[in-house]
């Protein structure tokens, strides 16, 4: 009587048909494969994950108000330097203003000339929006920059909001 293997006990132990196809050889390939992928993805995700917001850092002050951090930071450059520096941030906030206004401008000109498709309209929306914030951020310091210290972004928000729309902390 001839004996069966326990194929449970090696799980590389594959079929005829398995073997003559190379079956083993490629599921192999794309479990490992695919094992390297979602470790890459992990690194990838993680990296790009926000941080968490933080009520503390939004409202955290120096208790000089950021004026000794700036000093440091400004210890070894000219008052020409600096103000290079502010029209530097200046410039690069007019640019990322404009080019946002350029991408809700062209929406309906998309739509005048008949070249509307839902991805594009998207695209421009999500482009807006991106280079409306970077404008936000070298508004920010340039806003620093001009204040001469590290302010907190509420501090900015409070500065450069209308009236009716500050912010007004609730602990």
């Amino acid at each position: 009587m001839k004996r069966r293997r326990n194929r449970q006990a090696d799980p590389h132990k594959t079929g005829w048909l398995a073997r003559r196809g190379g079956m083993h050889q490629l599921a192999f390939i794309v479990t490992s494969g695919f094992s390297v992928g979602m470790a890459a993805w992990d690194i990838i995700a993680s990296a790009m994950r926000p941080k968490r917001y933080s009520r503390e850092k939004f409202y955290k002050t120096d208790d000089d108000g950021g004026i000794s951090r700036f000093k440091a930071q400004t210890s070894g450059m000219s008052q020409q330097e600096i103000d290079d520096d502010a029209r530097a941030w200046l410039r690069e906030r007019t640019v990322y203003t404009i080019n946002a206004f350029l991408c809700l401008a062209a929406i309906p000109a998309l739509f005048a000339f008949g070249m509307f498709s839902i991805f594009t309209l998207i695209a421009l929306i999500v482009l807006a929006f991106l280079l409306t914030a970077k404008a936000v951020k070298a508004d920010f310091a340039y806003w620093q920059i001009r204040q001469g210290r590290f302010g907190p972004f509420a501090d900015y928000l409070q500065h450069r909001l209308p009236y009716d729309m500050q912010i007004i902390r609730k602990d």
